[in-house]
């Protein structure tokens, strides 16, 4: 009994010293800084049509960190009125999609971090200027 008693203890203390960790990766295997959505910035060159993201803290350019999943975007036109929705594959907007007097919106956006599978999704978010 009292042999099975401490085993018990001894499992518990285990299980608790384990959940206490911090189990993910460590930040030299890159996992990334930017966790929040708070913390990442959407900027959009009308010109080109690249959208990138950048760290708030920071401002350096987090984009070739990530694998773009999903962004669908709405478009305004000058007046503000809904002109329609555009969904794209990758990090740009496929010239002469969108005036340069429309507004973009990010309707919906999924990626995840490519070194460590991280996913996150920001939805009704505006372009950074």
């Amino acid at each position: 009994m009292r042999l099975l008693t401490s085993v018990f203890a001894l499992i518990l203390l285990m299980s608790c010293s384990v959940v206490g960790q911090n189990t993910g990766a460590a930040p030299a295997m890159g996992t990334p800084k930017v966790t929040q959505a708070k913390d990442i910035i959407i900027k959009l060159n009308k010109e080109t049509g690249k959208i990138e993201l950048f760290d708030a803290k920071d401002n350096q350019s987090i984009t070739q960190q990530y694998q773009l999943d999903l962004l669908e975007l709405e478009i305004f036109d000058s007046n503000g009125e809904y002109a329609g929705s555009l969904e794209v594959k990758n990090f740009a907007i496929p010239k002469n999609e969108v005036d340069k007097t429309e507004k973009i919106k990010v309707a919906n956006m999924r990626f995840k971090h490519t070194a460590s599978g991280e996913q996150m999704t920001l939805s009704n978010v505006d372009f950074a200027r």
